[in-house]
């Protein structure tokens, strides 16, 4: 302040008036501040306004000459409260329906500390009242500057997204809001969606299930009692349940398979199976040996039916050990239907005796989902057979005389054995050797040799073989 006439040059004294604060009463202190109250002429004091309003909302800063009081100058100030200003933080362009995000206001100018309220609403009808079911829900609903609120989408998705809003408790025409949300919905996707498969026969299916926040995956259902059956009847996002399905075909020959979201139970996509009669693979082996024995060969032979890709068959024999060629070898382990193979016993006994060979078809061994009927022989490994005469004819027998004779056969497993006797001699003319009856008789049975009438001239000899 410049006084018009201060021939002292004393200066000029500032004071602050105002009605008080309302809050701590009526004194000058609410009133703010003037630096410094005493200056000299022409210069300036700063006058900083209080915290809070003062009661009648103005104040009065006045100059006096020092040397003079009597000269003053006077300036009414209305004191008002800075502008509240809500700033938020960033928030995702879309959200799963069910997902959260934290949300964080700013708030400056907020004097009292009041802090926000949360609120949503749809894009499309931004002044509306929302409903949480709807639009979503805040917790905490009400938070200081930089404390953060989490938003928790609704569980269904709204049309056109959400928009994120936070309004100043103090001063309720003051608010920020975030652009707008997409809320994206559950969906779920299967594999394949379509495929045909036999009777009893599986179909490996897997579902894919995009926002899905609480990771719950689908459950499968087919739809009425005989669709068929799943190994996993719920399953997480990209895992695979196996399908079998009816034993029979159903009505339309079709079964319409749905996956459905086990988050809200509605969400769902199907898969359709055409079902056809399986036809039945069946494997016959062809006269196998009931005996053999140890290190011989046998030749087998198997045909297959019902194969329509002619795969043939896998050979394998099973016998209580799981030593390579503890049950016999095979010269090929895959044959054509009618083909043979050459099935050599092991060279010592098995210890599950007899052997189990099976020829299963080819096809099968190379999808299990098709029904197939393998087939099985008992083959008895056997001790190598040895042959004795247990009762020797006598040196000499006179023309037309008799002499008893046996043999006895060691491992003689085969049914309805025993020996076969022969004569040998020089002349090659029917009966001039003589003969044995019976010529085949059970194992140590006797038997008796008959001598010609007329005597060969030479040595005769009498000779037994195993008959097995």
């Amino acid at each position: 302040m410049m006084p018009l006439s201060d021939s002292a040059n004393l200066g000029v004294d500032w004071t602050l008036t105002c009605g008080g604060n309302a809050q701590i009463g009526y004194i000058t202190t609410g009133c703010g501040t003037l630096v410094p109250s005493h200056t000299a002429d022409g210069s300036a004091s700063t006058y900083t306004a209080p915290g809070t309003i003062p009661a009648d909302n103005t104040i009065t800063i006045t100059a006096r000459v020092t040397s003079d009081p009597s000269q003053a100058s006077s300036v009414t100030i209305t004191i008002v409260n800075p502008a509240i200003i809500v700033t938020l933080s960033s928030t995702p362009a879309s959200l799963a329906v069910g997902g959260t995000t934290p949300v964080t206001a700013t708030i400056t100018n907020d004097l009292n500390t009041e802090g926000v309220i949360w609120s949503a609403a749809l894009t499309s009808s931004p002044n509306a009242t929302c409903a949480k079911s709807v639009c979503g829900s805040f917790s905490p609903t009400q938070t200081q500057s930089t404390v953060g609120t989490t938003y928790t989408a609704p569980t269904t998705s709204p049309s056109g997204g959400i928009t994120i809003t936070a309004t100043s408790v103090a001063d309720n025409t003051k608010s920020a809001s975030t652009p707008t949300i997409t809320i994206l919905p559950i969906t779920v996707s299967v594999s394949p969606s379509t495929f045909n498969v036999t009777t009893s026969g599986t179909e490996t299916l897997r579902a894919v299930v995009t926002n899905d926040v609480e990771g719950a995956g689908v459950t499968w259902s087919c739809g009425f009692t005989g669709c068929g059956s799943f190994s996993l009847t719920t399953t997480h996002s990209g895992v695979s349940t196996t399908y079998t399905a009816p034993s029979t075909v159903p009505a339309g020959g079709t079964v319409t398979i749905t996956a459905t979201s086990a988050n809200d139970g509605v969400t769902h996509v199907i898969a359709v199976a055409t079902v056809s009669a399986s036809t039945v693979i069946s494997v016959n082996i062809t006269s196998p040996p009931p005996f053999l024995a140890e290190g011989k060969a046998a030749t087998l032979t198997a045909t297959v039916t019902g194969d329509s890709s002619n795969a043939g068959v896998d050979w394998t024999a099973t016998c209580g050990s799981s030593v390579a060629g503890a049950c016999g070898t095979f010269s090929s382990a895959n044959t054509a239907s009618g083909a043979s193979t050459t099935y050599t016993a092991p060279s010592t006994l098995p210890p599950d005796n007899p052997a189990t060979i099976t020829a299963t078809s080819h096809a099968y061994n190379l999808n299990p989902s098709l029904i197939a009927n393998p087939a099985t022989a008992a083959i008895t490994i056997t001790a190598p057979e040895s042959i004795a005469i247990t009762q020797q004819p006598a040196s000499s027998v006179t023309t037309s005389g008799t002499a008893t004779v046996s043999a006895y056969v060691t491992n003689d497993a085969s049914t309805g054995g025993g020996v076969t006797w022969t004569v040998q001699c020089s002349s090659t003319a029917d009966g001039a050797c003589g003969y044995i009856k019976p010529y085949k008789a059970a194992n140590g049975a006797t038997a008796t040799y008959v001598a010609p009438p007329v005597s060969p001239m030479m040595r005769t000899s009498a000779q037994a073989v195993p008959s097995g």
